[in-house]
């Protein structure tokens, strides 16, 4: 009833209502910073006799990784276990760098003493934590492509990969071959491709849209707040093409555009995306040199909306012509390069409506099959089935 309502209304009253509901969403489940600065939240069935099993998930920090986090946890939260998110977790990287040592091995000690209590029977790492306990199953999520073909991080992030009990490769089987190959013992313990990216659901999807352009994220490398960069999105705020989400520090300034930060539940975001015409994919050097795509790809193919994105192999051999591309070379671009490309697209999409919508549902039918986080579930349930026995998953 309340969906045929929202068609009705004007885009701005749709921002603004999927703004309210992912504020409600957030609500719905225990979340609260620790006295050591930890992000502890929790996913706790009230019927413990119909819980299958306990999962503990850490991450390190960074916008990213809290959303991947947080959506893990809700969909294992759904079929059944009870879930113990952990954020703010330093790393050994961190002791050279923060100027409180004492903070550091505080957090170390409060996140070991949450494990202990909470007594999970997983434990799932986005960052190289140290295993806690010899006798839990500990998985490693690996998608910074730092951590892949960046030598003076191998000695750091390889010998940390046989504490582990499984690794989920987000990335082309490239690296999960190198990594097999570097360390035979890890053969068959290595999932590749592997997101934590829920496609939104049929019931969700609304005809009218906002006739802007969703950008997302951060401009923490130095390609994407290249001058190319920063005159694309100028360009598009001055058009009023553009809705960006983000830090108020990075985008605050773009006062025809900014909207503040994106809903972490995963369902008030990827909503919030799909309210759109269309959302731009931008990749940073790293990813763009390492042919590693982000997760924001496959988190605009699960919301059904139009994507423009810059080309990268990877994208094109999972989604082919169902994305529309644009050509990226800081040596050669001119300062109108990148714009003239994505302006040119959202024309296309403007007057062609019908090929963008089918564009878009290609690239959710193929996110729907293949790289939904439930397709990735049958795998890491196998492993769970015993606690004490590892299983090689192919």
């Amino acid at each position: 009833m309340w969906l045929q309502f929202i068609k009705k209304v004007s885009p701005k009253i749709i921002e603004l209502i999927l703004l309210m509901i992912s504020a409600l969403a957030i609500l719905h489940f225990k979340a609260q910073t620790s006295s050591e600065g930890l992000f502890i939240k929790e996913y706790i069935h009230s019927d413990e006799l119909n819980v299958r099993s306990k999962i503990a998930i850490i991450f390190r920090s960074g916008l990213g990784d809290k959303s991947s986090a947080l959506t893990f946890a809700e969909s294992a939260y759904q079929r059944g276990y009870d879930i113990l998110v952990i954020g703010n977790v330093p790393d050994k990287r961190d002791i050279s760098v923060i100027p409180n040592k004492k903070s550091f091995f505080r957090k170390i000690y409060a996140c070991r003493e949450h494990l202990e209590s909470f007594q999970p029977s997983l434990i799932l790492s986005f960052h190289d934590y140290v295993k806690t306990h010899p006798k839990t199953l500990s998985v490693l999520m690996l998608t910074n492509p730092e951590f892949f073909l960046n030598d003076a991080c191998n000695y750091h992030i390889y010998p940390l990969l046989y504490q582990y009990d499984l690794l989920l490769v987000g990335a082309s089987e490239t690296y999960g071959r190198r990594i097999v190959a570097d360390y035979p013992s890890m053969n068959g313990k290595v999932i590749q491709g592997f997101h934590t990216t829920n496609p939104i659901e049929r019931d969700a999807f609304i005809d009218t849209k906002i006739q802007k352009i969703f950008f997302c994220g951060d401009l923490w490398d130095p390609l994407r707040k290249s001058p190319a960069y920063i005159h694309l999105y100028k360009q598009l705020d001055e058009k009023g093409l553009l809705s960006v989400y983000g830090p108020s520090a990075t985008w605050q300034s773009y006062v025809h555009s900014y909207r503040g930060m994106a809903p972490f539940d995963e369902r008030a975001f990827l909503g919030t995306i799909h309210q759109y015409q269309a959302a731009l994919v931008l990749h940073s050097a790293m990813h763009y040199k390492n042919n590693i795509p982000s997760a924001r790809i496959f988190e605009c193919a699960a919301a059904k909306v139009p994507i423009i994105c810059d080309r990268m192999p990877l994208i094109e051999q999972i989604f082919g012509d169902n994305i529309l591309y644009i050509s990226v070379s800081t040596d050669r671009n001119t300062l109108n390069d990148v714009f003239e490309q994505v302006y040119s697209h959202w024309q296309w999409i403007i007057s062609h409506p019908v090929e963008a919508q089918q564009k878009s549902q290609n690239a959710y039918q193929i996110m729907m099959q293949k790289y939904s986080i439930n397709q990735q579930w049958t795998k890491i349930e196998e492993m769970l089935e015993d606690s004490q026995t590892i299983h090689h998953i192919q």
